[in-house]
């Protein structure tokens, strides 16, 4: 009788013991499970990455929201801005989806062009956009095509007759893509200087009198870099990439006007399409679910705190903000355009890439 009392209360012992640590275990993993974005971020830093040399538009409207962002964020966590050029933020965009920590610490601002990098087979795209994790966008820009002051260039019709360097970044950016859609379908003589890594490197090559002008500079870019510019004329507006004239440059004619074509017209469209996604952010995938609401529902809130949007007029920068689920449907919609018209961009884009 003793030795099967003995045995039952091993048993038990060792039952209890088992017990015990599955309870142990289970605490941590249920306390992970359990802890809020508030709890997560608090005391924590999240990294916004510019995928631009500093003094761009992008990187002007980067570093604004991220002056901002962190109190909407909910454990109001500090945020640092790091400037990761390469490719027109090709290089950013690739590095965002594929190597990014993926806590909810790191964010990127990265080029408009590369919403549509995929669609048009543009090289070294190694991200899906319809699948990344969309934050926000800050602004729908019109872009336009500019000419330095004092060139002999003063129309488009101008640039039709005469030859006109224009600078431009990476293979996706619409700095490369339109004067190359310009020239291969309506005829212009723009001749393309690629390679910047930056837009503000493309400006100083324009005041250096490296390049003519730039075509596909978004109006808000240079009302906040160099609002003199406009005032003192030292730059010529040729063209703007929108539906209709801007009010405040109601003599510059769209690229739509150029183009008496409707497929032209289609084309010129759908590459000039990211213009309505002006200046997106973006977290990588697999950023866990209430952390990635945290920091889509900071974005909304900053964009509507009064202290960021009197201090974004103060500095010229126009917003007209949009949430991660209205961008989300416009890029859906752009990869769902007639395969003819994506055919003749994707054409386009590729000979300009080489």
């Amino acid at each position: 009788m003793t030795s099967v009392r003995d045995a039952a209360i091993a048993l038990i012992v060792s039952a209890l013991a088992v017990s015990t640590v599955a309870v142990s275990l289970a605490i941590p993993i249920a306390a992970a499970r359990a802890e809020s974005a508030a709890d997560f971020y608090r005391g924590k830093t999240i990294t916004l990455q510019i995928g631009y040399v500093p003094g761009g538009g992008y990187d002007l409207y980067a570093r604004q929201l991220a002056r901002y962002y962190g109190q909407h964020v909910a454990g109001q966590p500090t945020v640092v801005t790091q400037n990761v050029p390469g490719a027109g933020s090709l290089k950013l965009a690739n590095q965002i989806y594929n190597v990014a920590p993926r806590d909810g610490t790191t964010i990127g601002a990265i080029g408009r062009e590369q919403v549509t990098a995929k669609l048009f087979g543009v090289p070294g795209v190694q991200f899906d956009a319809t699948k990344m994790n969309w934050i926000g966008n800050m602004d729908q820009a019109a872009s336009l095509c500019v000419v330095w002051g004092t060139s002999p260039i003063r129309t488009m019709a101008d640039a039709r007759e005469q030859v006109m360097a224009v600078g431009a970044t990476g293979p996706a950016s619409t700095t490369l893509t339109l004067p190359a859609a310009l020239n291969q379908l309506l005829g212009y003589k723009f001749k393309i200087i690629s390679g910047y890594p930056g837009g503000g490197d493309i400006t100083l090559a324009l005041e250096r009198g490296e390049v003519q002008g730039r075509c596909s500079w978004s109006y808000s870019s240079i009302v906040g870099t160099h609002p003199d510019w406009i005032r003192d004329k030292k730059i010529r507006f040729l063209s703007v990439a929108a539906d209709a004239r801007l009010p405040e440059l109601p003599d510059v004619p769209t690229i739509y006007e150029l183009a008496p074509k409707d497929h032209d017209k289609q084309v010129l469209a759908l590459i000039m399409a990211s213009d309505t996604i002006a200046r997106p952010f973006v977290a990588p995938p697999n950023v866990p679910a209430e952390r990635l609401q945290a920091l889509r529902d900071a974005f909304s809130a900053t964009l509507r705190d009064p202290a960021f949007i009197a201090e974004a007029k103060k500095q010229d920068l126009e917003l007209d903000p949009m949430d991660w689920k209205d961008m989300t449907k416009a890029i859906e919609k752009l990869y769902a355009s007639p395969p003819s018209v994506v055919k003749t961009a994707t054409d386009i884009i590729q000979r300009a890439g080489h």
